[in-house]
């Protein structure tokens, strides 16, 4: 072998390629151009053989509704996607010890299996990698299997047969439904004044007036001002002594000194506010 380093010969390249005979190339196969191709892995062998068949030309045209409002004429194939996908489901994601053969009996975990089966499509259908797959899914089967643990599946698999029968619809109180349906709150603010005055509501209705009972509203309510409070900390170990007031916000303050037997004004810089509300 040659210790140089090879260089390919180009001289004349574009001679040899336009005397090239493309017949010579071998067939190549043509793209599969069915509209819905065969992708991924066949059924697993726990798949009914029936339920498998039904789903061959497997539909998603239901994809984005609710289960209970899939029209009619594709709720049969619905049930069968359904229940292809949840067979292979509790297989694969260890399910088996929490969803009851029955599971189609109970709208609830109905409900949460076409709801986990919309959410696998969803991660997935783009076919590109993303964290989706683990943050929007598998992340959300823990919480799944304990909802369907305390669903309405659970008697059937501790009896492993059916024994739930859906409940009696609400039996209501139609009059306290109609009022609390029907009653609106109205409500207004009325300005205080120094003088007590009588107010009161008067609702109209197709039988007449009706009047609300009166209600008295006195003067705004006067709050005792906080009286001044001074304390004296005297510092001994220097030349000064503390004065501090306690006094309404409102207030001033003015600091004074008493000379000779009459009262001086203090020049002193500005006073530290604290809240103290």
């Amino acid at each position: 072998m040659s210790s140089e380093t090879d260089v390919p010969d180009t001289d004349g390249w574009a001679d040899k390629l336009a005397d090239f005979d493309f017949g010579e190339l071998p067939d190549t196969a043509e793209p599969d151009t069915t509209e819905n191709p065969v992708v991924g892995s066949p059924l697993p062998s726990h798949v009914d053989d029936e339920v498998a068949a039904e789903a061959a030309d497997e539909g998603s045209l239901w994809f984005g509704m609710k289960f209970d409002q899939i029209p009619a004429e594709l709720k049969q194939e619905a049930w069968t996607d359904l229940r292809r996908w949840v067979d292979q489901f509790v297989i694969q994601q260890n399910f088996i010890d929490v969803v009851s053969p029955c599971w189609f009996q109970h709208p609830d975990a109905v409900n949460e299996l076409y709801a986990t089966f919309c959410a696998e499509y969803k991660v997935w259908e783009e076919g590109a990698p993303s964290v989706g797959p683990f943050l929007s899914f598998q992340s959300y089967l823990p919480g799944l299997k304990q909802r369907l643990r305390e669903s309405t599946l659970k008697g059937c698999v501790s009896a492993k047969r059916h024994t739930w029968t859906e409940p009696a619809a609400l039996q209501y109180d139609q009059e306290a439904w109609e009022k609390t349906r029907d009653t609106v709150v109205d409500v207004v603010s009325v300005q205080r004044t120094e003088e007590k005055q009588q107010v009161r509501a008067a609702v109209e209705h197709p039988q007449g007036t009706v009047p609300s009972a009166t209600r008295q509203i006195g003067p705004t309510h006067q709050t005792v001002k906080v009286l001044p409070e001074i304390h004296v900390r005297d510092r001994a170990a220097v030349d000064e002594v503390l004065l501090q007031v306690v006094r309404h916000r409102e207030d001033d303050v003015r600091w004074q000194v008493q000379r000779e037997g009459q009262w001086h004004e203090l020049d002193l810089p500005g006073s530290e506010v604290v809240n103290v509300s």
